[in-house]
């Protein structure tokens, strides 16, 4: 059976490239700097890395796939490690330690998903994280005080850490398996009680809290009996929607000062 490229070189997870995207592009709208667009690329390379590095170390697989997942593997890391490697004089110190921790904790992540035997909810937790480490590194390039840093560090992950509890236990019900809907709910009540107080302490602007009203209002709608079933096709293109929402919303606040 022939493999194409693009099957072993890219994603295969619905929405996918808005989950790396987001956190990189919301920042770079807020804090742009030359150092953090590249931070950006390299951070997207190795993202794409990770399932060409996962088909080339699981022995069990296909070996058919193996002779293109490894050349992709080789093609994301050495260009990722390039770009680092260029920008490298110019980065505070400040933003080589938050990019550097995302990518000790992404690559923990990756042994972990080689060697798993099953996939861990938690466990997904660590990409989400590790991708707001990276991101970071750009507000700290432009000389974000580390009180802000840390207060848009939690704002990011109201966005992904909420979705992944919802997104799982969304596809579990379309599917007819056994589910649980409270890490849903206590997930968003959290992300939306650390926006109401961010905002209120003014470390944060108060327009992500609109942001992630409608996130609460999208999870509970979406898994409420009377949800309307849809393809985990569209549900993907969907949370692409809502992650742009996220960032636009978020962005104007910091930009506008909302």
């Amino acid at each position: 059976m022939n493999h194409s490229f693009r099957t072993v070189a890219l994603p295969k997870e619905h929405g996918a490239w808005g989950y790396v995207l987001e956190p990189f592009v919301l920042v770079l709208l807020i804090a742009f700097t030359k150092a953090g667009l590249l931070l950006l690329l390299a951070a997207f390379l190795f993202f794409l890395a990770h399932r060409p590095v996962s088909l080339v170390a699981r022995v069990r697989n296909n070996s058919e796939w193996i002779p293109m997942a490894f050349w992709a593997m080789v093609l994301y890391v050495t260009s990722g490690l390039a770009i680092l490697i260029y920008i490298f004089p110019v980065l505070s110190s400040g933003a080589v330690i938050l990019y550097g921790t995302g990518l000790l904790i992404m690559l923990g992540y990756l042994v972990f998903d080689i060697y798993k035997k099953k996939r861990s909810l938690l466990a997904e937790q660590f990409v989400p994280v590790a991708l707001v480490f990276m991101a970071l590194a750009g507000p700290a390039q432009a000389g974000w005080s580390n009180q802000q840093l840390a207060a848009l560090f939690f704002l990011l992950l109201t966005r992904p850490v909420p979705t992944t509890f919802y997104i799982y236990t969304r596809l579990r019900m379309e599917k007819g398996l056994e589910y649980s809907k409270r890490m849903v709910y206590f997930s968003h009540v959290l992300a939306l009680i650390y926006v109401m107080l961010a905002a209120g302490l003014g470390l944060i602007p108060f327009s992500p809290l609109f942001a992630v009203l409608i996130l609460f209002y999208r999870a509970v709608k979406g898994i409420s009996p009377k949800r309307t079933r849809v393809s985990v096709k569209k549900i993907g293109m969907m949370e692409f929607s809502y992650g742009v929402v996220f960032v636009v919303i978020t962005a104007t606040g910091y930009l506008f000062g909302l």
